[in-house]
Formats: structure tokens, sequence, C-alpha cells
């Protein structure tokens, strides 16, 4: 069964452009990080998920700063549930933001 979650990192920051380009690839690369390791991903569905399929986009705002987007695709024998506090956790762990906001939403897809 999939599991479907839209999950937007908002930074908070707002940046120059030099200063943007380094730190949306940085935002990029922990995404990835997180989302493609098996241990992470393990412990962020308490070990139900089977794989993890990811698409991400970064983006600025006014209200948000940096953002990154992602559409997280979990496949498990039953439905899972994505931990967004420990997420949350990690996320401002590696990215050293403390004002970091992680939102996210389950994503229902319609019946075939």
């Amino acid at each position: 069964m999939k599991s479907t979650y839209y999950v937007a990192v908002h930074t908070m920051e707002m940046y120059d452009e030099a200063r943007y380009k380094i730190e949306a690839e940085e935002l990029e690369r922990v995404l990835r990080d997180v989302f493609c390791d098996v241990e992470t991903v393990a412990a962020l569905t308490k070990g139900a998920a089977t794989s993890c399929h990811t698409e991400s986009e970064i983006a600025t705002t006014p209200e948000s700063g940096l953002i990154g987007r992602c559409v997280v695709e979990l496949d498990a024998e039953a439905r899972v549930q994505l931990d967004k506090s420990k997420l949350t956790t990690l996320l401002k762990k590696k990215l050293n933001l403390p004002n970091l906001k992680v939102e996210k939403k389950s994503v229902i897809e319609p019946p075939a």
C-alpha cells in the first residue's frame, strides 16, 4: 500500500541572491539525505516502510523565506505514518535553523 505525504520545510530565513544558491543547495542535500537513508526512513515510519520515493523543489516566499517542498511516497504492507516531530527535530539539527517550521499533510489519491 502506498502512503503519500506533502512535506514543506520553511526556513523562515530570507537570503540575498548569492547566499540563496548556497542555502538552497544545502536544503536540497539535507532533504535528499533524510529521505534516501534507509535507517532514517525506518525511524520516521517506525520501520513500516519498505521503500521511499521523494520529489522535491526549493523556492522562496516572503512569508516562509527559503522553502523546500517534497512529495514523499512510502510503500508498505499497510498505511504508513510519517512522524512529524522526529522529522522536525532531525531537520532542525541538520540545518541548524531554530526557527524552522515543518508542514506535513497526508495526500489522499482519488480512486482509479
